[in-house]
């Protein structure tokens, strides 16, 4: 199963790390607007799993790039 969290901020960080250690799923993708966080989030998890010795879920971290509005 493949689960997405959306916003890589303090909440969406806590659930994504919850679902990790409770391996809820095989794949899980966070996604933030903001460029970096969700890939330095996602990072942090991985190290932390590892110290934990948890079986590492495949994460994925993305940035989700917003358009402008165009102005008329």
């Amino acid at each position: 199963m493949k689960v997405t969290v959306v916003g890589a901020g303090a909440v969406g960080a806590t659930c994504a790390d919850n679902i990790a250690r409770k391996e809820l799923c095989e794949e899980l993708v966070l996604l933030d607007i903001k460029e970096g966080i969700a890939e330095g989030k996602a990072q942090d998890m991985m190290q932390t799993a590892a110290l934990l010795g948890l079986i590492p879920v495949s994460l994925a971290a993305l940035t989700i790039i917003q358009k402008p509005p165009e102005v008329m």
